[in-house]
């Protein structure tokens, strides 16, 4: 384990573990999202999409233990380098050198993604460890989207995971080397869909079912 013990103690060791870690989560949430849509096709659709996943086993376990584990160094890295900036520069610069400072988004990483941290641990709480079987977790879906105030608290749980991602992977594309003027603008084009994508879609959700459920 000296490897990592080394990789972590760099900067740029740091900055790697954040881009691998943050791009899981991309591919994750693409799934997650395509899972999610089930919903709306009804308790029959969702519950098979439910009991296929389920069937999986050891694979879906071994899949969220290793989540859970990227998700606690993701968010131990990026306290760490926000600190480790924030202490190199006791006098904040006036002006930003690239896009990728100066930009609000790229400024509020850090509490864009405390804000996903706190909506993950309530999302869990409900969804993840309730306990409820494949058959009565429709039913429990829809009863929490019933209540406005979970509504609202879903709705800001997703567009801070839109703001993350906006910044994120074109950050993360860039740490591992996807750095050119002909590709950049297209990473962060593509982040931006992306966060459009997973903000809108996530977020349909829970208002389609308030409204018309």
């Amino acid at each position: 384990m000296n490897w990592l013990t080394r990789t972590l103690n760099a900067s740029i060791g740091r900055k790697l573990f954040m881009a691998v870690t943050g791009l899981s989560f991309f591919l994750f949430l693409i799934v997650h999202l395509l899972g999610n849509l089930t919903l709306g096709l009804g308790q029959e659709v969702f519950t098979s999409y439910v009991e296929h996943l389920n069937a999986l086993g050891v694979f879906i376990t071994t899949a969220e233990l290793v989540l859970l584990f990227f998700a606690i160094l993701h968010v131990i890295m990026g306290c760490y380098l926000y600190k480790q900036n924030w202490t190199s520069r006791p006098v904040r610069y006036r002006v930003y050198k690239t896009v990728a400072q100066g930009t609000t988004v790229s400024r509020l990483q850090l509490y864009t993604g405390l804000v996903i941290l706190a909506f993950l641990v309530v999302h869990l709480l409900n969804f993840r460890l309730a306990g409820a079987s494949k058959q009565a977790l429709y039913g429990m879906v829809t009863g929490l989207f019933s209540r406005p105030e979970y509504v609202l608290l879903y709705v800001i749980g997703v567009v801070a995971v839109g703001l993350h991602v906006s910044h994120g992977f074109w950050s993360a594309c860039q740490t591992l080397g996807a750095n050119h003027p002909k590709y950049s603008p297209i990473l962060s084009g593509a982040g931006l869909l992306a966060s459009l994508a997973f903000g809108f879609g996530f977020g349909l959700i829970p208002v389609f079912m308030l409204i018309l459920l």
